[in-house]
């Protein structure tokens, strides 16, 4: 029983992670309907103040996050399913998870460089994450799939329900941030 609560706690903090970017996506789509689409892609669009920055850089970031979880789990349930060799799987499987964090660190900065917008500070914590994230695969990739010892599995483990609970409130700062403004500007325009 023990041992089942160990091997499995990392998927709590995902699936509580998959939940929160679910929710978090109406919350976009809010800030999309509220000041257009055009605020996320559009260049020549003028953000006027932090907060307009901010929104930008933190809405492309999510949508990177966002959508890359939706390719990335799948895609690595397939793998584990595969008909191969164990060894070969394992180093498939870890190869493809840096593979999905450099493609989240380029499509993000190469994003933010498109709309001309810098990183807010929400952008930059999920930047380290991630770089947490891909040098542990690495680490897992050179452990597991070529030396084939599971000396860092604890770690491994660990790290991963950290950095989701880590990803889960970065993300949600921002909404839970500005919706508590506007609230508070409500509120005491009415007193």
């Amino acid at each position: 029983m023990f041992q089942y609560i160990f091997e499995n706690y990392p998927a709590v903090p995902f699936r509580t992670f998959q939940v929160i970017m679910t929710v978090t996506l109406f919350y976009f789509i809010y800030e999309v309907k509220r000041h257009d689409i055009s605020m996320f892609y559009d260049r020549t669009r003028e953000l006027k103040s932090d907060d307009d920055k901010d929104l930008v850089s933190w809405g492309i970031t999510f949508c990177v996050v966002y959508i890359m979880q939706f390719i990335d789990n799948p895609m690595h349930i397939a793998i584990i399913g595969l008909d191969m060799d164990y060894i070969l799987r394992r180093r498939l499987f870890y190869l493809l998870k840096i593979c999905t964090g450099l493609v989240i660190f380029f499509a993000i900065y190469a994003l933010h460089a498109l709309r001309g917008c810098s990183f807010s500070q929400a952008t930059r914590f999920i930047y380290y994450i991630y770089l947490l994230l891909i040098t542990v695969h690495f680490l897992q990739f050179i452990l597991r799939g070529y030396m084939e010892t599971n000396i860092l599995s604890p770690l491994y483990r660990a790290n991963a329900s950290l950095c989701y609970l880590y990803l889960t409130i970065t993300i949600l700062t921002l909404p839970i941030s500005r919706l508590y403004r506007r609230w508070y500007a409500a509120r005491k325009k009415a007193n």
